[in-house]
């Protein structure tokens, strides 16, 4: 079920066939999200009300919708930014690991339970104080850096 509007009420009303092609021709032209909006504003017409009136229902409409398409968008990218970042911790252990085995067979565990606690610190360290845009910043350069080493 389809949320209403804040401070609108449902009211069953009754449409001929020719008034709701008529109301679905006016949404389509104008694409007003909703076909609701869409009558109010052509109702509020009717009544000769102002132009801020008049275009309320269709600006929260499409405000409405909108929103709840960039909202979805923005859950679905954190959800790719969350798998992702574990498949990149798993690899990254798994290098660390594979690592202090081969340079320290015997150590390998303890070794790499400390480096990890001691990466993990500092990356809590790291982004805990600073702003969001220096981090930024900071991992443009060290990316330029890596660019730059590449190309030498």
């Amino acid at each position: 079920m389809t949320k209403r509007r804040v401070g609108t009420a449902p009211h069953r009303t009754f449409w001929t066939t020719e008034t709701v092609q008529a109301i679905e021709t006016y949404q389509a032209q104008h694409q007003i999200p909703s076909f609701s909006a869409a009558a109010e504003t052509l109702v509020r017409l009717g009544l000769n009300q102002s132009p801020a009136e008049v275009l309320t229902p269709i600006i929260v409409s499409t405000v409405r919708r909108e929103f709840a398409v960039g909202m979805e968008r923005i859950v679905r990218l954190l959800v790719y930014d969350i798998i992702e970042t574990g498949v990149a911790q798993r690899l990254a252990g798994a290098a660390v690991y594979h690592l202090y085995e081969q340079t320290e067979p015997r150590s390998g565990p303890e070794k790499y339970d400390l480096v990890k606690q001691q990466i993990r610190d500092d990356a809590y360290r790291t982004f805990s104080r600073a702003k969001i845009s220096t981090t930024l910043d900071e991992l443009a350069a060290v990316n330029d850096e890596l660019e730059q080493e590449g190309e030498a």
